[in-house]
């Protein structure tokens, strides 16, 4: 094996095809970031092909990243949203035990009202003239406070019962409120962390770019300096090429790097 599939073995899923490399090279020839002025083609075709085995490396990682994100804002929101829930829930069955509660009362009330009023003395018979219009009055009056009390009974109930409502709401709003503002900040939290995460992901592969571009630039046959003295075969200096690397002389892509990189998020 030469030391182009040595080189970039590691980032095929199959074994290197060099037919393949180079096609794909000579599709991908707008290279950025890094100059391949002065590369041999063998070098620019590793470098292509090795830049992009990492590039789809990184695009899985970043859009895993973005996946766990989301991920954890829409667990957010669902707690957010359950808990807006239990608290609507909350309310309505205050609500509702303060209505019976309201209608109950009410009911007693009315009960005691006609009560009171058939227990008011009634008019004796045979009772005539002034003595009996000095009793009806007296009768009439006895009646009118028992509905004035019953009244202001009725009136009490329903300021407690409305009093009671209006607390219920104002705390079911002060923790609504707290679920939103909760919410916000775990959710400005979460994306602040997600934005450190993917600086430093970006960071870590630009220094694998850079480690592969040096690399490709060492262990592939660079350009020949030209003919000359000392350029023949088997000569030292000159020759135009670089040392055929061994496999152990080549540090790969490893799937350990990727793994460092994944606990980034």
């Amino acid at each position: 094996m030469g030391n182009v599939e040595l080189f970039l073995q590691h980032y095929a899923e199959q074994p290197y095809d060099a037919a393949k490399a180079h096609e794909y090279y000579l599709k991908n020839r707008d290279l950025k970031g890094r100059s391949t002025s002065g590369m041999s083609e063998l070098q620019k075709e590793a470098w292509t092909y090795s830049k992009d085995r990492v590039s789809v490396d990184k695009k899985q990682q970043v859009e895993a990243g973005k996946v766990a994100n989301q991920q954890k804002i829409d667990a957010f929101q669902k707690k957010a949203e359950e808990t807006r829930a239990r608290i609507t829930e909350k309310l309505k069955l205050l609500s509702d035990k303060l209505t019976a509660k309201s209608e109950a009362d009410r009911q007693q009330i009315s009960d005691k009202l006609e009560s009171d009023i058939a227990n008011v003395t009634p008019i004796p018979k045979g009772i005539t003239g002034d003595q009996r219009a000095i009793l009806v009055e007296r009768r009439n009056k006895e009646i009118a406070k028992i509905r004035t009390n019953s009244s202001k009974q009725g009136s009490n109930l329903s300021t407690d019962i409305k009093d009671s409502k209006q607390a219920g709401s104002a705390e079911a709003s002060g923790e609504r409120e707290k679920t939103r503002t909760d919410l916000k900040a775990v959710i400005s939290k979460t994306r602040d962390e997600y934005t450190k995460a993917k600086a430093q992901l970006d960071a870590s592969y630009e220094a694998i770019y850079q480690k592969e571009y040096k690399k490709v630039m060492t262990n592939v046959a660079g350009k020949p300096k030209g003919k000359g003295k000392g350029s023949g075969k088997g000569s030292g200096k000159g020759s135009g090429k670089t040392k055929e690397p061994g496999k152990k002389d080549i540090i790969y892509y490893t799937k350990a790097e990727t793994a460092a990189n994944k606990k980034k998020w």
